[in-house]
């Protein structure tokens, strides 16, 4: 009986002695599988931040490129389109001389705009301010098919109506300029350029009133 008790005594004591080496055991384990894992992680990481470095520097140096090329597209139009308004701005100015039978003729011959003629990549900007900009030459078009079909039923070459309808092809050649310069962040007008926007402003008012004084005068009836 008591050989009984001893081995049993013993057999306790084995397992109670054996249970700590297996946490130990165990800890060991779990600490190392987490090294393993951090190990893993920061390995992942790296590579992960050593593909994404080259892709942000590539991005970064294509918007880059991109935005330059906005701004070179944006010099380039708006001083195409200040050199067309300015031309537009000269024939809103021309009142006309009288040739041999006294009709009005034009003096200032009309401008033209270009755009495809432009070496820019128009992809750099909105396809509302493309829109804009090409909608101009269909624009004076119309207004010199206008001026063509008035001039061909009046006695008198429709100097007046040339005047207003370049004076607002100024202003919105104008207007389009300034929009495309702001969105590639440079000031609306360039240094040392006249603001040909106020005066135009200013002036097509002026020519509506003479127009609509005109008409309602040819309009009036005449009492013997």
């Amino acid at each position: 009986m008591d050989l009984m008790i001893s081995l049993a005594t013993a057999v306790v004591d084995k397992v109670t002695v054996v249970e700590p080496v297996v946490d130990q055991l165990e800890a060991a384990a779990s600490y190392d599988m987490q090294i393993a894992l951090i190990a893993s992680s920061a390995s992942l990481a790296g590579a992960m931040i050593g593909a994404l470095i080259p892709a942000a520097v590539t991005y970064v140096q294509n918007r880059r490129g991109r935005d330059d090329e906005r701004g070179f597209l944006a010099v380039q139009v708006s001083a195409a389109l200040y050199n067309y308004a300015s031309g537009c701005v000269d024939v809103a100015y021309d009142s006309g001389e009288p040739d041999e039978e006294g009709r009005l003729c034009r003096v200032v011959s009309a401008p033209t705009l270009s755009p495809l003629s432009l070496d820019v990549n128009w992809r750099t900007i909105s396809v509302k301010l493309l829109d804009r900009i090409f909608a101009i030459q269909s624009a004076q078009r119309i207004v010199n098919e206008r001026l063509g079909w008035d001039a061909a039923n009046d006695f008198e070459y429709p100097i007046l109506s040339r005047q207003i309808e370049y004076g607002k092809l100024a202003l919105r050649a104008l207007d389009i300029a300034h929009d495309l310069r702001r969105a590639a962040n440079l000031p609306p007008d360039p240094d040392g350029v006249i603001d040909l926007m106020s005066s135009m402003k200013e002036f097509v008012p002026t020519l509506e009133a003479k127009q609509a004084e005109i008409e309602r005068r040819n309009e009036s009836p005449s009492f013997p």
